[in-house]
């Protein structure tokens, strides 16, 4: 399984020609695959390391704001219906 933290540690320069390493190198240093390199460039590669956690903070955080927003929803649509005796 893909571990977030072994990304972080590629920090925001892509392990390249730059520092001597090729990608795949690179990547079994930091024990992810090259297709999570990969994924994980095309989604973060212009960001540094710290917006990078803040956005996976935030994408967190909207997943939990989701979860709670159905949960909320659900329970009005309950109390609606118990209240017009639909049960």
């Amino acid at each position: 399984m893909l571990q977030s933290s072994n990304l972080y540690r590629l920090g925001p320069k892509y392990p390249s020609g730059q520092q001597g390493k090729t990608p795949a190198v690179a990547c079994r240093e930091a024990g992810i695959s090259q297709q999570s390199y990969y994924r994980w460039r095309k989604e973060y590669g212009g960001l540094d390391v710290d917006q990078a956690k803040r956005m996976k903070d935030l994408e967190r955080e909207n997943v939990r704001l989701k979860r709670l927003v159905a949960d909320l929803s659900l329970e009005k649509q309950i109390l609606k219906d118990v209240a017009s005796g639909n049960l």
